[in-house]
C-alpha cells in the first residue's frame, strides 16, 4: 500500500463514501503506523482524534468506542 501505487489508485478512483452513507474517521495522534496521520482521513467526512491510544490501542480505546457509539446513535461524533 504505497502512495501512488496502482492498488491505491484503483481504490481512489471511485467515491470515497457512496452517496447517502454517513461516515466517520477515528484516529489517534500517537499512531506510528499511519504516517502522516492526515492520510487516515476522508475528504468531506467528519474526523475525530481520540487521545492517548496507539494504532492497535484504538480497538481497545474507551474514547474511540464512545465516539463510534455516539455516531451510530446519531448523537454526533463525540
Amino acid at each position: 500500500m504505497l502512495p501512488g501505487s496502482a492498488f491505491l489508485d484503483s481504490l481512489n478512483a471511485g467515491a470515497a463514501v457512496p452517496p447517502g452513507v454517513d461516515a466517520l474517521t477515528v484516529r489517534t495522534m500517537l499512531d506510528t503506523h499511519i504516517i502522516p496521520g492526515s492520510s487516515a482521513t476522508i475528504p468531506g467526512v467528519r474526523d475525530v482524534t481520540v487521545c492517548c491510544a496507539t494504532h492497535a490501542g484504538l480497538t481497545r480505546s474507551l474514547g474511540a468506542f464512545r465516539v463510534v457509539r455516539d455516531f451510530l446513535r446519531g448523537d454526533g461524533a463525540g
